[in-house]
């Protein structure tokens, strides 16, 4: 729960992905709730009753993975801590961006919160410490499998005991012990189960998961404006959002997303009627809108759904049963269904991508075939009209093929680690990150269709001053004003960042929708993104 304060709350009440995100993006601090500490103590007692009597206990008297049946010497129990991170910090490549390591923390904290981890107080207190003096370690992208992000926490767990490396203002890494010195922070001293209870989690996977559902769903309002500027500046048949036809089949993200699309045209002289529409039939790519964008909402939807179940359970291994005082071997950490449901998300990306790189080839031909080329040097040469590249339509090809790429799924790429115990694993981890990067180059493709759609409009003069509905106007206008803004020296690159931007601003939730049932909810506003008209002057 945030507070007015801007606070995360943790342990009385469910966490949400909003949540996740808005914290992993901001500055602002967690704090454990009274109930938190009830349930950490709870299951700490458990452990300390297994180490008391000398029971065998995974990750507790015993080692992990193919050292399971290995005992702990007592004397070396601290020790053994801090050997599970140096053991596992051993992730690769460039480093998490500073929203994303916070990402990590926080989905690990809202689960530990929970009590099962079986970490001490200290452990846990310590993160959140992390998490609200600013202190963010330096996790290496690559490293997990999907079944408990090991490297990744390990790269927590170093810093949290003055070691490893965290990211200094500039982003640069710095020792561990300096950052924590800065924020006022002491080491933590870590205890019986601490190193394991910290790392057996797939917070990687979620948190990551979180920050690109946030962006999912922005990106689909993103994908609305774009396509829907596209319809009006070709005159296509409106007639193909009717909610009658949609309703014929009713999938609940196909009859929603013509709800949006009818209310973006609403109002406009082409959805009115006032104009006819250029053709009877458009291409596949203008009449299968809100069937293809409706499946980007049933997947956000249901990716929603899946983590909010993970912020808010108990998937450690083993379960901790404080009724029995017992230890109960599971594979809760399986996340299979996380991993399956980021790999579908990015497929259906793929058809979004499809189906906007269609729609730019049609706009750039457009462009091409309605000047003949002595008047478009004519008006190049005199600055007297804008130029829309047409070697744009490339451009869009060569990202769309990027996109297919990364639809492949990594949920069925086989990784057997650990000596062979570890034989079954999600590639979760990896699904997030590659849905991250898919929804940044679907941006790009609907930036493009933005910039094109305005060069066909600005071309027709009826066209251009044809009225639009209350719902895209703001939007066209801001986008006329970035298309005539072109000059030959680089125009094309700061239009497009222009454009990216009046799409960000143009697709904010000005407030919540309860949505049909079982489609999530636009509740999010997006970080304030830089200005349009800025970026032009």
């Amino acid at each position: 729960m945030l507070t007015q304060e801007y606070t995360l709350h943790l342990g009385a009440t469910r966490v949400t992905p909003d949540e996740v995100a808005r914290v992993s993006r901001g500055e602002a601090p967690v704090r454990l709730d009274e109930t938190a500490h009830r349930r950490i103590d709870a299951a700490r007692a458990v452990v300390a009753g297994l180490i008391a009597r000398g029971t065998p206990a995974y990750g507790v008297t015993r080692g992990l993975g193919p050292l399971q049946d290995q005992p702990i010497p007592p004397e070396l129990q601290r020790d053994f801590q801090t050997f599970v991170f140096a053991s596992h910090h051993a992730g690769c490549g460039e480093n998490l961006s500073r929203a994303e390591a916070r990402s990590v923390m926080i989905a690990r904290l809202a689960v530990m919160a929970q009590g099962n981890s079986g970490g001490s107080r200290e452990l846990i207190t310590g993160l959140a410490e992390l998490v609200s003096r600013g202190v963010t370690p330096a996790i290496p992208v690559a490293g997990s499998v999907g079944s408990a992000d090991l490297a990744p926490l390990a790269a927590v767990g170093t810093v949290l005991v003055g070691r490893g490396r965290a990211l200094g203002r500039d982003g640069t890494p710095i020792p561990g012990d300096e950052a924590l010195r800065a924020a006022g922070i002491e080491p933590v001293s870590l205890q019986a189960k601490d190193g394991h209870a910290l790392v057996v989690a797939n917070a990687g996977a979620v948190g990551i998961g979180c920050l690109a559902l946030v962006d999912l769903e922005r990106l689909a309002r993103i994908a609305d404006l774009a396509a829907v500027h596209s319809v009006e500046a070709l005159s296509c048949n409106t007639d193909v959002f009717d909610d009658a036809a949609l309703s014929a089949r009713p999938h609940p993200g196909q009859v929603r997303s013509g709800a949006r699309l009818r209310r973006l045209l609403a109002g406009g002289a082409l959805s009115s009627g006032e104009v006819r529409p250029a053709r009877l039939q458009d291409p596949l790519s203008f009449r299968t809108i809100p069937q293809v964008h409706g499946v980007i909402l049933e997947q956000a939807a249901h990716l929603r759904e899946v983590l909010d179940i993970e912020l808010n359970s108990m998937p450690e291994n083993p379960f901790i049963d404080e009724s029995s005082g017992t230890l109960i071997a599971n594979g809760n950490f399986s996340a299979l269904r996380l991993a399956l449901s980021l790999d579908q998300c990015r497929i259906a990306l793929a058809h979004l991508g499809l189906l906007a790189e269609r729609r730019i080839a049609v706009l750039i031909g457009r462009l091409r075939a309605d000047r003949p080329l002595s008047e478009q040097l004519v008006a190049f040469a005199s600055g007297s009209a804008p130029v829309v590249p047409p070697i744009l339509a490339n451009v869009a090809a060569s990202i769309s093929a990027r996109l297919q790429h990364l639809a492949a799924p990594f949920s069925i790429l086989p990784s057997i680690v650990g000596d062979g115990i570890e034989d079954h694993n999600s590639q979760a981890y990896s699904a997030a990150l590659a849905l991250r990067d898919a929804i940044e180059l679907a941006e790009q493709l609907f930036t493009i269709e933005a910039l094109a759609a305005s060069g066909v409009s600005a071309s027709e003069p009826e066209t251009h001053a044809r009225r639009r509905g209350p719902g895209l106007a703001p939007f066209a206008a801001l986008a006329s004003r970035i298309l005539e803004s072109y000059e030959p020296t680089g125009g094309t690159q700061a239009q497009l960042t222009a454009m990216r931007c009046a799409l960000h601003k143009n697709s904010r939730c000005k407030a919540k929708s309860a949505g049909p049932v079982g489609l999530g909810a636009d509740t999010v506003s997006p970080p304030a993104h830089t200005d349009p008209e800025r970026v032009l002057t």
